[in-house]
């Protein structure tokens, strides 16, 4: 079989009675017009190769289809995964899923409970989350949330889930007492 990026390939294919030398030379130059424009085709793909996308241009990449959680400080992966999910979040955006999957995708772990779910006020939502937190990072979480929840719903509580492993020692003593009554009962 002949491939497009083969040179001579198109001078293969072409029919017996239009093989001649100015044919095969301008189906030479057509082959390697042809070579380039593949090379650069492989460039373009970034959409479904976002993983082999230069660190450098994903900045280029997020300004072009504005995803919602992006910043470029965090780290590449993370900002791979948001190109990545995008268009998804769009479509999801104002929903808990949304405020969920970002909160996975950006600081790590956590879950959105709903009012009626922890018995809060109505239109109200908590978040649950064991991702580690300074004062910079739980701004810029609320900030985040701020952008991808539903507007009428309000962010009541951010709850941190912390496994502590401490060594706990007890000491019990039983004391056992009787008594013996020596006499008569009244």
């Amino acid at each position: 079989m002949i491939s497009l990026s083969e040179i001579g390939g198109l001078y293969m294919s072409a029919p017996a009675n239009i093989k001649d030398a100015r044919t095969k030379a301008f189906m030479y130059a057509c082959d390697r017009q042809i070579k380039k424009l593949l090379e650069c085709a492989e460039k373009v793909k970034v959409w479904c190769a976002i993983d082999s996308v230069d660190e450098g241009y994903l900045d280029y990449v997020a300004a072009d289809i504005r995803p919602l959680f992006y910043e470029s400080a965090l780290a590449p992966d993370i900002k791979r995964k948001l190109i990545a999910n995008s268009q998804y979040w769009h479509m999801k955006l104002g929903t808990s899923v949304a405020v969920e999957e970002m909160i996975n995708t950006v600081f790590g772990k956590g879950k959105v409970q709903e009012w009626y779910q922890y018995g809060g006020q109505p239109y109200y939502f908590k978040i649950l989350t064991d991702a580690p937190m300074n004062p910079e990072s739980i701004k810029q979480f609320q900030e985040m949330i701020a952008r991808v929840k539903n507007t009428r719903s309000l962010l009541d509580t951010i709850e941190f889930n912390r496994i502590l492993e401490i060594c706990l020692y007890s000491c019990g003593i039983c004391i056992a007492e009787s008594y013996t009554n020596i006499g008569w009962e009244e």
